[in-house]
């Protein structure tokens, strides 16, 4: 990021990773949905990353003390975390020494209900940091693959039904659910959702559960695959959640927007993030056609961007 002075942003350069060539995208404001937070990152914006306490928001579900842990990815492509196919004959199944043993696997949450595919919840353990060890992330999922396969052939009850079935393809994608959170004028809690209230400068809704993932992962035994997975009922997203605190001409949309660890569970999801960078990019016109800043949308033409979304 190119910065004009220490609150705004002149232009931001992106890197082709398979070429190396440099794209550099000038811009009034810019609008962060790199997911990981990285604009905001290296504008030096206001940002969190893991579980806040439960005293910081009188959140009670959150740890008693904050902590960096942030939920797992999954693998995801063509299938999750594998596919395995039927080739007509016994084919046994020897775990790799580099892939832990999993002893228990179906616990709330989790029950194995194919053999040909994995599940959301084959996930790591959340101390691996998913924004500088992104790599190291994606091989422990690949690892993990391979202990859950083992564990579906010769431990679970459908062993006898996976006896003819082979791995045949992992995917290589880590689909992230948490990394930087970036800090704007409202921090989104806990509080907020359960209690549905209408925010005078809502721009969105949201109403999926309060799902946020075991800190163990898939190695959190008879705990199962959730910290919390609480309904909620349909509650707004306030404006003030999409721009940055302290960059002037910063917006962000999807999971990076300013929200709490376990307001995540319930906004992260993708119809309800899709309609944060609706929402973004509309202001962002605005304050082109305004003359204002993200902020003054929110000061003085919050009521126009509501009618206009």
């Amino acid at each position: 990021v190119e910065m004009a002075d220490d609150k705004t942003i002149r232009a931001i350069k992106a890197v082709d990773t398979l070429t190396g060539a440099i794209t550099v995208y000038r811009g009034k404001f810019m609008i962060d949905t790199t997911g990981d937070g990285w604009v905001g990152y290296f504008a030096k914006a206001e940002y969190r990353l893991g579980r806040e306490s439960k005293h910081e928001f009188n959140e009670s579900l959150a740890p008693e003390k904050a902590d960096k842990l942030t939920m797992s990815g999954c693998l995801m492509g063509n299938g999750i975390s594998f596919r395995a196919s039927n080739v007509g004959k016994e084919v046994p199944f020897v775990r790799p020494p580099w892939a832990r043993e999993i002893d228990l696997i179906e616990s709330p949450g989790r029950a194995i209900k194919n053999v040909t595919s994995g599940n959301w919840w084959i996930e790591h353990p959340n101390d691996i940091d998913d924004v500088f060890q992104a790599e190291e992330a994606r091989d422990e999922l690949i690892k993990i693959s391979f202990s859950y396969f083992d564990f579906v052939k010769n431990k679970s009850k459908l062993k006898e039904q996976a006896r003819n079935y082979v791995m045949n393809h992992i995917p290589h994608m880590d689909a992230k659910r948490e990394s930087r959170r970036l800090v704007g004028d409202y921090i989104l809690n806990q509080n907020d959702c359960e209690a549905g209230d209408l925010f005078p400068d809502r721009i969105s809704y949201g109403g999926w559960p309060m799902d946020v993932h075991h800190p163990e992962g898939i190695f959190s035994g008879k705990e199962g695959s959730f910290w919390c997975n609480g309904l909620v009922p349909i509650h707004t997203i306030p404006y003030r959640c999409i721009y940055s605190k302290n960059i002037d001409n910063l917006f962000f949309a999807g999971r990076c927007a300013s929200v709490t660890h376990i307001a995540l569970g319930s906004i992260r999801v993708e119809s309800t993030l899709a309609t944060l960078g609706q929402a973004a990019g509309t202001a962002a016109a605005m304050c082109i056609q305004h003359k204002t800043t993200p902020r003054g949308i929110y000061q003085n033409y919050i009521g126009q961007l509501q009618q206009t979304l």
